[in-house]
């Protein structure tokens, strides 16, 4: 088993044909548990506190910025990946690791939505109080439908040629959508004139399609 892996480990190094994606090292499970440990604390500490990031400007500012980097790489990765997929330069095992990637990054953007609306309870209210009129309503649909999506694609993209296929083509569609409700909930953020330059088409599928590239060149092929 060692030394299958470790065979798989230097294929993937140099980039031979066939190669498998090594697993991380150990030390970088270790330090990811511990930061999910400490940032669940945090969380929890906070919510007892009622200090939540709405209360302060800074704070605020730096979750809702990251919410945005978050959601706008996992959709600049679909994007990216479903074209790589099409254009034959991703395989079908490597397509299920960047879906699983682009999985983490929205359920990483929907906990950072949580604690910028200061009380899991106002999720419910989203629902319950929907406005098709407002953007928060749409994003409040499309990034759950995103992780169903990435979990279902992660799952079965790789069964066939056909069905990698239809899914990088729905993942293309869904970053667009996404990334379309993102950069409209941003245009309602009254007070925040700085963050024009983020809403244009052009910088913003540019922003996007560059994080998708460096997430494909660190955990792709």
């Amino acid at each position: 088993m060692e030394s299958d892996l470790s065979k798989s480990a230097a294929q993937a190094a140099t980039g031979e044909p066939g190669a498998a994606i090594a697993p991380p090292p150990r030390a970088v499970w270790v330090a990811g548990i511990v930061l999910a440990v400490v940032g669940a604390a945090a969380f929890a500490v906070q919510m007892a506190n009622q200090s939540m990031a709405g209360g302060s400007h800074y704070p605020w500012g730096f979750y809702i910025a990251l919410f945005y980097a978050a959601a706008s790489a996992g959709a600049g990765l679909l994007m990216v990946a479903g074209i790589a997929r099409w254009a034959g330069a991703i395989g079908a095992r490597d397509m299920g690791v960047l879906y699983a990637v682009a999985c983490a990054l929205f359920v990483v953007a929907s906990v950072l939505i949580v604690v910028d609306l200061g009380n899991p309870a106002a999720i419910l209210l989203t629902y319950a109080s929907a406005n098709p009129a407002s953007p928060v309503f749409f994003d409040a649909i499309v990034l759950p439908l995103c992780i169903a999506f990435a979990v279902a694609a992660a799952l079965f993209a790789g069964k066939g040629e056909a069905a990698g296929r239809t899914f990088a083509l729905a993942g293309v569609v869904a970053g667009l959508a996404l990334l379309a409700v993102e950069a409209w909930l941003l245009t309602t953020c009254s007070g925040r004139d700085a963050w024009g330059v983020l809403l244009g088409a052009g910088p913003a599928l540019i922003q996007a399609a560059a994080l998708g590239i460096a997430i494909v060149v660190l955990c792709g092929p």
